[in-house]
């Protein structure tokens, strides 16, 4: 159609606009496809990896442009079976970009975040998972107390452009695999902003002060050395991610094993509430969230895990507690 210029004659003014007015296609989506074909009618050894699985529309569009007779099959050959990042990644190799200045400004203002008080901590069915701090999306007034700014003051929004190594990036990816219980969307700025607050506790020595000055000294209960902890020692917790090469090592009935790297939890494998020893290495796993929850629900059951959940949420509401009212008697007022 495009060599022949059919779309032209049949009332439409590109094969662009056939794509998307007569075969509905979104418009990237038929870009990528107008690409693919005009990349892959030059050279067709494109035809046969997009028949076989080895390349996707998507990383064929974007090899198109850098295409060449004398390079065409060495970066088919090293675009076989890569994501379309990694292809973004080959392409962008084959030519040296200039880097780009640092720049910081200034962009506008918006009313500052409110701060919002730790929750106190609830007892609530332990499901084998250690504790990893409170939901982002828990509802404002349940289970932390929120207060604003002094007179709700205004807060600058800074943009930041920076180029930088792509190990930073794969850097980066990590962090956001490691906080994925702490930030789920992942947001460069709560990545960034963790990061550098870590930094600060461990260079400032005016944090290091307040830390050392501000911190009670209480000394552990007889109690602690008689009944066994739900708290894993981070020894203990550093050596399950050593072993586990931090990743999920959930395995199905068929034997496949989930491998996943972000959002992990330490999970017991005898829950603790059923006698689970928290110092026992061997009863210590890493698992992701899901599957995390999934254990859960087959030892103590669905109905269980959702009551703790609400519980937790403050989505059940306690029952309030009646006005006795007595009988009215015949006779009497």
């Amino acid at each position: 159609m495009d060599r022949r210029r059919l779309a032209e004659n049949i009332g439409f003014p590109s094969l662009f606009e056939y794509c998307v007015r007569e075969l509905r296609y979104a418009h990237g989506a038929a870009a990528r496809r107008i690409h693919a074909a005009r990349a892959a009618a030059k050279f067709p050894i494109l035809y046969r990896m997009l028949e076989r699985g080895l390349l996707s529309v998507t990383t064929v569009s974007l090899l198109a442009p850098h295409l060449k007779w004398d390079n065409h099959r060495r970066l088919v050959r090293a675009a076989v079976g890569k994501s379309a990042r990694e292809v973004e990644a080959l392409v962008a190799s084959l030519s040296a970009a200039p880097v780009a200045a640092e720049r910081v400004r200034f962009v506008g203002a918006t009313p500052a975040r409110p701060v919002v008080a730790p929750e106190s901590k609830t007892p609530d069915l332990f499901i084998g998972a250690t504790p990893t701090g409170a939901s982002s999306s828990a509802p404002s007034g349940v289970g932390a107390s929120v207060t604003p700014d002094a007179g709700q003051a205004k807060t600058l929004r800074v943009h930041f452009s920076f180029t930088a190594d792509e190990r930073l990036f794969r850097e980066i990816e990590r962090a956001k695999e490691l906080l994925r219980h702490k930030i789920p969307a992942g947001r460069l700025e709560d990545v960034f902003e963790a990061a550098i607050l870590a930094l600060l506790d461990k260079i400032d020595p005016a944090r290091r002060h307040r830390r050392r000055t501000g911190r009670p000294r209480v000394s552990a209960p007889c109690s602690s050395m008689i009944f066994p902890r739900r708290e894993i020692p981070s020894a203990l917790r550093d050596a399950v991610w050593r072993r586990d090469e931090g990743r999920c090592v959930f395995r199905s009935s068929d034997g496949r094993v989930c491998g996943a790297r972000a959002g992990l939890q330490i999970d017991h494998v005898v829950p603790w509430a059923l006698g689970g020893a928290s110092s026992d290495l061997r009863n210590l796993r890493l698992l992701c969230r899901a599957h995390n929850v999934l254990e859960a629900r087959r030892i103590f059951g669905g109905a269980a895990i959702d009551a703790a959940v609400a519980r937790r949420r403050g989505a059940v509401e306690k029952p309030s507690r009646r006005k006795f009212v007595p009988l009215s008697v015949p006779g009497r007022r």
